[in-house]
């Protein structure tokens, strides 16, 4: 009996949890937007340009491994 209740409370953590941070991403969007307004698509360069950092970074340490 003490193994489904604590379960069952560890469940119920990991939902609160989970819901915390999706209300904390939930207002940090809507700070975003307060402060874009409609220009809230230059977000999506910010993946784009950690993508490409990553890639590049990637490239120079190939290139510190097998120097010419």
């Amino acid at each position: 009996m003490d193994t489904i209740l604590l379960d069952t409370a560890k469940g119920l953590l990991f939902l609160v949890v989970v819901g915390l941070i999706m209300w904390i991403c939930a207002q940090a969007l809507l700070f975003i937007y307060a402060v874009l307004g409609d220009n809230i698509g230059y977000l999506a360069l910010i993946p784009t340009g950690l993508v490409l950092a990553y890639l590049f970074g990637q490239a120079i340490s190939a290139q510190k491994e097998f120097p010419n």
